[in-house]
């Protein structure tokens, strides 16, 4: 991911500077970091209700 457009038009314009871009991309990284925690623990937790009802659930209809 890269930084978002309007953050990099802000830069280029000169209305925030290089530490803020910084900012801005750090948050972007937490964010996928946390997404992605989420994503494991909904598929733990899918694979431990499978073990306790003894069989597979049912496919999402929509993935996470």
């Amino acid at each position: 991911m890269v930084v978002g457009a309007r953050a990099m038009e802000r830069y280029n314009a000169m209305l925030i500077g290089a530490f803020e871009l910084l900012e801005i991309r750090e948050g972007q990284v937490e964010a996928q970091h946390e997404l992605l925690e989420a994503r494991h623990a909904y598929w733990v937790a899918r694979a431990e209700l499978e073990r306790a009802v003894g069989g597979r659930l049912p496919e999402p209809v929509s993935g996470p």
